[in-house]
């Protein structure tokens, strides 16, 4: 556990790794990310300030979703030039977040 970042002090994030076997008995591992606003309020929402962080993993968690959920549909789209596009974003995504 750790805070999101200093701009977010009241944040803190977990990160669990998940391993697991399939039934063809291949392996795949996924992260699972929990974040916990500490100072949420018992009714109703607290103010919006998104930061600039907070929107890059919006976005980023928006295109994962849709790129699974839809990969067979879209498949054309998915050439090399556009996942080497969509592997520059997440590695800047990831120095900017400082995650891995």
């Amino acid at each position: 556990m750790r805070q999101m970042s200093p701009d977010e002090p009241s944040v803190i994030v977990s990160i669990l790794f998940i391993k697991f076997t399939k039934a063809d008995g291949t392996t795949e591992q996924r992260e699972v990310r929990h974040y916990q606003w500490q100072d949420w309020p018992d009714r109703g929402v607290p103010p919006c300030r998104l930061t600039t962080m907070q929107y890059l993993f919006i976005h980023r968690v928006m295109l994962c979703y849709f790129l699974e959920k839809h990969r067979k549909r879209y498949e054309s789209i998915l050439t090399e030039e556009n996942q080497a596009k969509y592997r520059k974003f997440v590695e800047e995504y990831n120095i900017v977040t400082g995650t891995n």
